[in-house]
């Protein structure tokens, strides 16, 4: 089997999202921490393993692969037997449609507004700041609400 190392800050949503694949499917792997909150994703060292600075990047042996949307389903295919993708082409479109919308439309309002505000800052000894987080609740309800189609 290959050497698994997961790079990126634990406490981010796609780090966990791909650390809960991993748990979940019983696969061996090391998480080598990256900081987003003191610029150790910006490091020459980091960016030599994703050029966009963003957590998480999967080493795989000598391999590299970045962004959660390709990490997941490669796991998911190669060492979980596609456990966690539906069989049928309509509900994977739909597992994707949800996932679209998580990354386009509600990661912003949630995560970095109301997660970051409510949990992050206070935590790093800050103040939340409730305009931002106010101000993000709107959206945040209307890509939660689901269409009527």
């Amino acid at each position: 089997m290959p050497k698994l190392t997961v790079y990126g800050t634990p406490v981010s949503t796609y780090v966990r999202t791909v650390r809960l694949l991993l748990e979940t499917a019983g696969i061996d792997y090391d998480l080598e921490s990256v900081g987003i909150f003191n610029g150790e994703n910006e490091t020459d060292d980091y960016l030599a393993k994703n050029p966009f600075g963003k957590v998480p990047t999967l080493g795989i042996d000598d391999e590299l692969l970045y962004e959660t949307a390709a990490i997941a389903p490669y796991l998911d295919a190669v060492f979980a037997s596609t456990q966690f993708t539906p069989a049928a082409p309509l509900a994977q479109a739909r597992m994707r449609q949800v996932m679209s919308i998580v990354d386009s439309y509600l990661y912003t309002p949630v995560i970095g507004s109301i997660v970051i505000q409510r949990l992050i800052v206070p935590s790093q000894g800050g103040k939340t700041d409730e305009a931002k987080v106010k101000a993000a609740v709107e959206p945040a309800k209307k890509q939660l609400t689901p269409s009527k189609h």
